[in-house]
């Protein structure tokens, strides 16, 4: 598998680019994984190293080897050590926050409120999620926003305002959280501080403000508003400044997310009476359409690497969560046995 030990040649002459050699070994419970990679054209080595774990995690040595090998021929790192958040109902009524393997394995219940959380949000740096959770207070519910830390294994409430604490969206550098209050009446989008807890207003309308979600370079938040009438897809400064109409088709847009370079928007819409997911330039034009005749298909959230979207439908019956190529090809249901799960969130990816 090494140098010197096969012919460039006789690859090249069946127009290989790239050429992985590998060899694994078990012993005493252990799986010790070497693999090479070769650019054919150059005659070259690009990438070698030698994994060693238990052989349980057998598959977490060759996901690390896929990433590993994704970034190495693209400086980008791949999404095979990724999870993915999601709310799912444990029973009637009542939804729990989940996290997966980006492949729909390994499923864990991360929370067990015995109320139902909606809209979790990954920090960027994958430590923390953020969530909302329905909390009766005086026979009186309200949407409180809570957030989970990883490295800690705790829990703590971030804001318990009057009314919706909700849609929230950690800002890139994970200092700010944009998400919806009504506490003032109407829900409006508003700049969270999650360390000294201050809420800075960022929109006022008659209409909903709802959903919103960073451009990965900070400058910008895209979220649904029904200022127009219907509800649709917008965009602003972050402080609130410069706001654009984005949308201008279907009857109900919702849930857009910027793609990891900022330079498509992916968003739901209902149109004839089903929602279906749409993909658009960030700054509106370009619209196509990647869903149509499977159900109700809602909530898309890009991949950190921008080639995938992950999303629900109920095409099936109950909601379940699929991924699917970017360009809405190769659709792949995710969850089994579980109950209905909504709102999928993909983790940054973890090199």
């Amino acid at each position: 598998i090494t140098t010197g030990t096969f012919k460039f040649t006789d690859w090249s002459s069946i127009a290989t680019d790239f050429l992985v050699k590998s060899k694994v070994s078990v012993e005493n419970g252990a799986i010790a994984f070497e693999t090479h990679v070769y650019d054919i054209a150059g005659a070259r080595e690009v990438f070698a190293k030698r994994y060693v774990g238990a052989v349980r995690d057998a598959k977490y040595v060759a996901h690390s080897f896929a990433n590993d090998l994704v970034y190495a021929l693209t400086g980008s790192s791949g999404v095979f050590l990724t999870k993915i958040a999601m709310a799912c109902e444990v029973r009637r009524g009542s939804k729990e926050l989940y996290i997966m393997d980006f492949d729909g394995t390994n499923v864990k219940q991360v929370t067990n409120h015995r109320s139902s959380i909606v809209g979790p949000a990954w920090h960027p740096d994958g430590s923390k999620i953020a969530y909302s959770v329905y909390v009766k207070r005086s026979n009186i519910k309200n949407l409180d926003l809570y957030e989970v830390d990883f490295n800690t294994n705790t829990m703590r409430m971030l804001s318990n305002r009057r009314g919706a604490n909700t849609g929230a969206a950690y800002s890139p550098d994970g200092r700010t959280i944009a998400m919806t209050m009504s506490f003032l009446g109407n829900p409006e989008i508003f700049a969270f501080d999650p360390g000294n807890k201050k809420a800075t207003r960022l929109t006022k309308t008659a209409g909903f403000d709802v959903d919103p979600t960073w451009s990965p370079d900070g400058k910008n938040i895209a979220f649904i508003s029904t200022r127009s009438g219907h509800s649709m897809v917008w965009r602003m400064a972050i402080d609130g400044t410069e706001t654009r109409r984005l949308t201008y088709a279907g009857t109900y847009n919702a849930t857009p997310n910027y793609s990891p370079k900022g330079d498509k928007v992916v968003f739901s819409s209902q149109v004839d009476k089903h929602f279906d997911l749409f993909l658009m330039n960030s700054d509106g034009s370009n619209l196509e359409r990647l869903t149509k005749n499977m159900g109700n298909n809602e909530d898309p959230f890009f991949s950190p690497d921008g080639n995938f979207i992950v999303f629900s439908s109920n095409r099936t019956g109950q909601p379940n969560i699929y991924v699917m190529n970017v360009d809405g090809t190769s659709i792949k249901r995710l969850t089994y046995g579980l109950g209905p799960c909504v709102s999928p969130k993909w983790q940054n990816s973890r090199k």
